[in-house]
């Protein structure tokens, strides 16, 4: 799923906003879920979260007490997977923003002209991040770097996240394969695992952080003891 938050002080141009990114969205079939917010504390609250819960934050740059640029710095900082839209109704702010870590910037007069432009950014930019499964006449979006691994059986591939939830899907691993980032790695014929979740490895098999072994095919074998070894030597 989608998480995107919203803040702007002012209600009017709040609502205003919410409605044309939810029915720009609602075009595109993904499932998303917005929140928005005017408080200025709730926003701040956002720097002292372990875990953020939001893909893309779009901010208003003005507000009653000065900018929120020193505050996405702050974020930014703390939570760098997290893209931020600025939007304003000044242009004074052109060179801070573009000397910070911005996502996109629309000016507010713009907003509903430039909407599917945003949009279309928000999902190339979330598909690159996300394994993308066709489910139910929806396109359910995983965060690669939540799943712990892949399992092909009877012609059905499950998918376990790291809290445990089982997704499936009727594609290959092979063709799943090639839309997973770098972190995978093919393990046995009826296997795919996400190298960031082994605690250890044996000669045929791998157990996971969550206690799940995964088989060891002698076909992959050597190729994922060179990989381990070259991360964990790369890290050190």
């Amino acid at each position: 799923m989608l998480k995107i938050g919203i803040f702007d002080d002012q209600k009017e141009q709040l609502d205003y906003i919410l409605q044309i990114l939810s029915n720009a969205l609602k075009k595109s079939q993904i499932i998303f879920e917005i929140t928005s917010f005017n408080d200025e504390h709730d926003l701040e609250a956002l720097l002292y979260q372990e875990m953020m819960t939001f893909d893309i934050l779009i901010l208003d740059i003005c507000t009653q007490q000065g900018t929120t640029l020193d505050f996405a710095r702050k974020l930014y900082q703390k939570h760098p997977e997290i893209q931020i839209v600025y939007i304003s109704q000044y242009d004074d702010y052109y060179k801070d923003i573009f000397n910070s870590s911005v996502f996109y910037y629309i000016e507010k007069k713009d907003f509903s002209q430039k909407i599917d432009l945003l949009v279309e950014k928000i999902l190339d930019y979330y598909a690159s991040r996300k394994l993308m499964l066709h489910n139910k006449n929806k396109n359910l979006y995983l965060q690669q770097t939540h799943i712990l691994y892949l399992e092909r059986k009877l012609r059905i591939t499950y998918i376990e996240d790291h809290q445990g939830h089982i997704y499936t899907s009727h594609e290959k691993l092979s063709d799943l394969m090639l839309r997973l980032n770098h972190h995978f790695l093919r393990v046995h014929e009826s296997y795919i695992v996400n190298e960031k979740y082994i605690l250890s490895m044996k000669r045929t098999s791998i157990e996971l952080i969550n206690g799940k072994e995964i088989p060891v095919s002698r076909k992959y074998h050597h190729l994922l003891k060179e990989r381990i070894f070259y991360e964990k030597s790369h890290f050190i």
